[in-house]
């Protein structure tokens, strides 16, 4: 089982539901994650578990994973990492994914900062430190 799991780990999923398989059979504490309210939870992993979903899932690449969501109209691998993020907080907690919601919420996100002449980057200040004494997995 453990050579299994080492190359499970490596795997970059295809799809929604492969990331969330991925997720439930690497990640702990998931009692824990499913106290956490959705958007903290969100927050808190962005530069955490987030970054490591974007990073070993090569979603700032044309990969198979990144070209799945771009096909569905998400562009930018930090918008992947949160529709991931919250449809498996959703999963644990058996809430609908509502998939689609999702996908108009960045889209529409992105549409209005079009239209603005001048946007303010985050800054430092903005971090949040994540998953706070969370084990996220033995392999980050």
């Amino acid at each position: 089982m453990d050579h299994i799991k080492e190359v499970l780990k490596n795997y970059i999923p295809k799809d929604i539901d492969e990331c969330m398989e991925w997720l439930d059979t690497f990640v702990v504490d998931q009692g824990t994650i499913k106290k956490i309210p959705e958007n903290k939870f969100k927050a808190m992993c962005h530069h955490g578990l987030g970054r490591q979903l974007r990073n070993d899932w090569k979603l700032w690449e044309d990969k198979d994973l990144a070209l799945y969501f771009k096909n569905l109209g998400i562009n930018h691998a930090d918008d992947m990492s949160g529709i991931i993020l919250t449809s498996w907080h959703r999963k644990l907690n058996g809430k609908p994914i509502d998939l689609d919601s999702q996908i108009k919420y960045y889209q529409e996100y992105w549409s209005s900062m079009s239209d603005t002449s001048c946007v303010t980057p985050l800054t430092d200040r903005c971090s949040i430190q994540i998953c706070h004494g969370l084990t996220i997995s033995k392999i980050i």
